[in-house]
């Protein structure tokens, strides 16, 4: 499957990257985005691309980074940001980008268990050598947490209801199971339900919280913060950061309203449907 990036042309305007810039790029992913800044960036911009996934880290220094020394590439989270930049002896970066959306790789490795279409094992971590599987949260979950969790980061009704299902069902160990378990057949329910596990295994919104806050300390003031987002709960996290830091005079909003993709994007890359990109400029 080949990845294609979301809003390409709108990120590369509102990150504006410019020749002896650093930036980041914390969720390389696919490397569309990060290929399309250190190309706007030439001849002497240098791009810091993270990811959690560190089978992404490993095809993108075996491809893109191979005879690319302006890219730097490391197997770690955003949040973890500042501590990169003492390694690298960089000072602050010109502008950061991420990209909160599953790969289409990520989705189409079954045994990653992201997508309810393949069949696999329940997994859902970003970084599979790190922390539990979902299926062995599953089992220690109380009916009540995994309630509140479905309907929380999942948005889906009924939450106890269909908590109950699934602990009286018995080991969940596939995405199988856990579509037989739930007893639903709608692809939207079953997106959200696979959502809501994925987003509590990573510890998403959590790991998105530190990282906001790490990145906006790194960021040089006229540095610029692009974000896409592809569920509500992301974007609003995002919309209620930048609020605060522009109403505090520490930054200024480029999006007043969110940017979303064209419909012509619309039909050719069916992901970036539910793609939300938001900026801000440092002051």
């Amino acid at each position: 499957m080949t990845h294609q990036p979301v809003l390409l042309k709108e990120v590369i305007s509102y990150l504006a990257p410019k020749s002896f810039g650093h930036y980041l790029d914390g969720t390389v992913g696919g490397g569309g985005h990060v290929q399309a800044i250190l190309e706007a960036s030439a001849p002497a911009g240098v791009v810091l691309g993270l990811d959690r996934d560190p089978k992404v880290i490993k095809r993108l220094r075996q491809t893109l980074a191979k005879d690319q020394p302006r890219l730097h590439l490391a197997h770690r989270s955003y949040a973890d940001v500042a501590e990169l930049l003492t390694e690298l002896k960089w000072s602050d970066i010109d502008g950061a980008l991420l990209d909160l959306g599953l790969s289409s790789l990520q989705l189409a490795d079954a045994n990653r268990g992201m997508s309810f279409r393949l069949e696999g094992p329940l997994d859902l971590r970003f970084d599979q050598s790190r922390g539990l599987p979902a299926t062995a949260h599953l089992a220690k979950w109380s009916a009540a947490k995994l309630a509140n969790i479905l309907e929380t980061y999942g948005e889906l009704s009924r939450g106890q209801q269909l908590a109950r299902r699934l602990k009286n069902f018995g080991p969940i160990t596939t995405t199988y199971d856990l579509k037989v378990a739930s007893g639903l057949s709608h692809p939207r329910r079953l997106s959200q339900l696979f959502q809501a596990l994925r987003i509590a295994t990573n510890c998403e919104l959590g790991h998105l919280e530190d990282g906001l806050a790490a990145i906006w300390s790194i960021l040089r003031p006229g540095g610029r913060l692009v974000i896409i987002s592809f569920q509500s709960l992301e974007d609003r996290l995002v919309k209620h950061f930048f609020s605060a830091r522009a109403k505090e005079g520490a930054g200024s909003l480029l999006t007043k309203k969110v940017v979303i993709a064209t419909p012509e994007e619309q039909r050719t890359n069916p992901r970036s449907r539910s793609a939300k990109l938001r900026a801000i400029q440092k002051i």
